[in-house]
């Protein structure tokens, strides 16, 4: 329970060899179809066990079995897509005060919580990676949680400016009003994460514009050699388009290595062998909505809602 009766899905890897305490990655995920059970997803999950690490990964609002508005009789979202819901449910928590991101940052933290409360994890060795919706929080969590050592975002890192002159604004959670009223921009979470090691994957062909993710990093860089730090961040494309290619996942690879195990690694991917997404599931049903109930986003901005009235009252 992320908040109380707000269940959370997640699979956790670790490693069959080595001796414990291990260092550890927290893994959010992107909106990719499969939530947990997407097969890149249990490649880098699966790998990073095979080295060594323990891995959480968690199934992110209105994916997997966090479906949000499911609908029984469909066996799926009211709305399909997990974006689409993001949408609808972003826009109550406008109507409230809030936005998305409250929800999945603090999802997010929780979930560190949990992976920092096993006794096979090393707290002081903690990198954070994802793709895409998984690299915006990611970059959120490391500029919020000083636990996180390391961080290594992959398809989400470009300035607002070039993003609002390619694609337009992207899911709910990554739109922040008073983020934007305080005049911030992407690069400011790079900021906040210094000096921290923090690596930029990212795409060429990617509808994250490679020329903003490039401005980013630049002012970024400008921030960690004022800090002494210049070292600690560095860059890596890859001609390719969105999503956590191999030449990504390899270079984060040995990046957390780096800083985490204090040396290289460029040894090949491991073979995983993936599970099923019935494997995968937490919930006899495969959706907590009709396991466990609980609440929901809509419940929780109504229950805040309410307390508005109250204080308006």
């Amino acid at each position: 329970e992320s908040q109380p009766k707000f269940y959370v899905t997640a699979n956790l890897y670790v490693p069959k060899h080595g001796q414990p305490p291990y260092p550890a990655v927290l893994y959010p995920l992107g909106h990719e179809t499969g939530a947990k059970a997407n097969p890149v997803w249990q490649q880098m999950v699966g790998s990073l066990a095979t080295k060594g690490y323990v891995a959480l990964t968690w199934d992110t609002l209105g994916q997997g079995e966090r479906i949000q508005l499911y609908d029984e009789d469909f066996k799926r979202s009211k709305v399909v897509q997990s974006t689409t819901e993001h949408t609808v449910q972003g826009t109550q928590c406008l109507l409230v005060g809030d936005t998305l991101a409250r929800y999945t940052i603090w999802d997010g933290m929780r979930a560190l919580d949990y992976l920092l409360s096993r006794k096979e994890v090393d707290p002081k060795r903690i990198a954070c990676s994802g793709n895409s919706g998984g690299g915006t929080h990611t970059t959120y969590l490391t500029a919020l949680d000083d636990r996180i050592q390391v961080a290594a975002p992959s398809c989400y890192i470009t300035t607002w400016r070039r993003l609002l002159e390619t694609i337009g604004p992207q899911d709910a959670e990554q739109c922040m009003p008073p983020f934007f009223a305080d005049g911030l921009d992407i690069p400011d979470f790079i900021h906040a994460a210094a000096p921290r090691p923090f690596l930029v994957l990212s795409a060429i062909r990617d509808f994250f514009s490679i020329t903003g993710a490039r401005q980013a990093y630049a002012e970024s860089k400008r921030i960690y050699e004022t800090a002494g730090a210049a070292g600690k961040i560095n860059m890596v494309e890859a001609d390719d388009g969105h999503g956590f290619t191999k030449p990504r996942r390899m270079a984060a690879y040995d990046w957390i290595s780096r800083w985490l195990k204090n040396t290289p690694d460029t040894a090949p991917e491991p073979e995983i062998v993936f599970a099923s997404e019935a494997e995968l599931f937490c919930t006899p049903t495969g959706q907590v909505t009709t396991s466990l109930g609980g609440e929901t986003v809509s419940t929780l901005n109504r229950a805040r809602a309410r307390q508005l009235q109250r204080r308006v009252a």
